[in-house]
């Protein structure tokens, strides 16, 4: 064989192996706690050797992530296809196991130390775990007792068991956020607790900023994980028979400032994570950051037990998350940033969210040319869906969208405990100032209960640039249907990026047995 016949052989070989590998599909398949614990590592090795397809296939069964289990960072390439595909798998935060003993609901083995408000708890069947008691008023507003250890007082209508002091925690609200506080001690019907986030007014503390709206008694419940005894006795219902599982770790899908052809997940469910506040990149359970993804797609999945925000979107263009449920979610369930384009949230089914009790709505949208559609929102906290950039805020990319044919409403029982166990001033649809084309149309809000200013949509601080059509809202309990007020003071307060408010606005076709407020410039 000639030396010119073998070069020709060899080259030819070559560019056979050189096509192959760059259209090369990678199979990923796990069945085991040790096959998963190699995916991140496995997906990250594919991306670098080029190939074009990876399929990451979980068997059914129950898995346990890292912090960060699959991180993309600083890498891939724009024709790489991640598909992330699960067979009736469940993924959970890492975390411990605690045993319960069979006497009197004490702590044996591995102790949880003191309670954890921002993680999930258990039980080992899915089943997650209360430590909290209903919510009730105070008797009283919140007194400061020593200004420099931050110490304050609570009265409450019952006298309290000396156990809550042991680890306990008292939740509070009264406007737009709630709290947890570690409790010091207690005296009979009196609570002393550390807190660094009180406003001092007329020498009394409010939960919140502003005093003259928040004006009412507190509401709290109370919260202890060592004391298992009966709920209706004002105590913590824990079954001393099984094992409780805590979870700790916040994020499984980590991509950041990456590029990828596509990404797909489908079918996987995600039971419980922390919620890390000292942390903004543990929000999450999906976080796609500033990365280049010609298009995303979240199918058939589901969030349950969640801490965090479900899926956080920055700065990431062409995302879809479509039939997925989001269920007993304490934060926000899919957030898209202002400066990403393309955003579809269809036909989801979200309901019980917000259970933190915190100023997040289900959904929120900021940004450009989003649509969220043929969604259900039942029994949520703050609110379902948010769009608009606050007027403080500097907006650098335009907010345009679609709001349509939701159905957003709260149950009977939800309803009825909403004056107790909700914010207030929020609606089923809120929008904040600075818009630049959003339709809110063809949505059923219904049945909208809570303590105080609950609407059905409220376009809130001068709202620009809405149009508001064709919706039906019916029995919004203690407000507008519509409120879309004129907040004068936006224009002229310090630090206001808005130079006109309450511009650009459309209200009509609307059908409601409530009342409408349209104010104009």
């Amino acid at each position: 064989m000639s030396a010119n016949r073998i070069i020709l052989i060899i080259s030819a070989w070559l560019l056979v192996s050189t096509f192959g590998l760059h259209a090369q599909t990678v199979r990923i398949e796990v069945g085991s706690q040790v096959e998963f614990e190699q995916v991140g590592e496995r997906v990250n090795a594919a991306i670098r050797k080029k190939a074009r397809v990876i399929d990451v296939v979980l068997r059914k069964g129950t898995y346990y992530y890292d912090e960060g289990h699959i991180s993309i960072v600083k890498t891939g390439n724009d024709d790489v296809v991640l598909n992330l595909i699960g067979n009736g798998s469940v993924l959970i935060g890492k975390g411990c196991r605690i045993r319960t003993s069979r006497k009197n609901g004490a702590w044996t083995g591995k102790h949880p130390g003191r309670f954890d408000p921002n993680a999930t708890y258990q039980y080992e069947g899915g089943a997650p775990v209360s430590f909290s008691t209903e919510s009730k008023f105070c008797s009283g507003f919140v007194t400061v007792v020593d200004k420099d250890k931050k110490l304050c007082r609570v009265k409450l209508p019952v006298k309290v068991s000396s156990s809550f002091a042991d680890g306990g925690y008292i939740y509070m609200t009264q406007w737009f956020r709630g709290s947890m506080y570690p409790i010091e001690k207690i005296e009979k019907d009196s609570v002393f607790f550390t807190a660094d986030n009180l406003f001092e007014t007329r020498l009394l503390y409010n939960v919140n900023w502003d005093w003259t709206y928040g004006l009412r008694n507190p509401r709290y419940s109370l919260i202890n994980c060592r004391d298992a005894s009966l709920v209706k006795n004002g105590k913590i219902k824990v079954s001393s028979q099984k094992d409780i599982y805590r979870s700790d770790a916040s994020v499984f899908l980590n991509i950041r400032g990456s590029h990828l052809g596509r990404l797909s997940m489908k079918g996987i469910t995600f039971r419980g994570n922390r919620f890390d506040p000292a942390d903004g990149s543990k929000d999450n359970v999906i976080l796609l950051y500033c990365s280049k993804i010609g298009s995303t797609e979240i199918s058939d999945c589901a969030f349950r037990s969640v801490h965090s925000l479900g899926i956080r979107i920055v700065y990431v263009d062409n995302v879809t998350v479509r039939n997925c449920t989001f269920s007993g979610c304490y934060r926000g369930c899919i957030y898209s940033q202002n400066g990403s384009k393309n955003t579809k949230v269809l036909d989801n089914l979200i309901e019980n969210s917000g259970l933190a009790g915190d100023n997040y709505q289900a959904v929120g949208c900021h940004g450009e040319n989003f649509l969220v559609k043929g969604n259900t929102f039942r029994d949520f906290g703050y609110g379902a869906v948010a769009s608009g950039v606050h007027y403080k805020a500097q907006k650098e990319h335009p907010v345009t969208g679609t709001i349509c044919d939701n159905e957003i409403f709260q149950t009977k029982a939800y309803f009825d405990r909403a004056p107790m166990d909700l914010l207030m001033d929020s609606g089923g649809i809120y929008i904040t100032t600075q818009t630049d084309g959003v339709t809110i149309r063809d949505n059923y809000i219904h049945d909208i209960n809570g303590p105080k200013a609950n609407r059905g949509i409220l376009c809130d601080d001068g709202t620009c640039n809405v149009t508001i059509c064709n919706n039906r809202i019916y029995n919004i309990k203690n407000l507008y249907a519509i409120d879309l007020r004129r907040v004068k003071s936006v224009e002229t307060e310090a630090g206001s990026k808005v130079m006109k408010a309450n511009v650009g606005n459309k209200i009509y076709g609307n059908k409601t047995d409530g009342k409408i407020l349209f104010e104009k410039r």
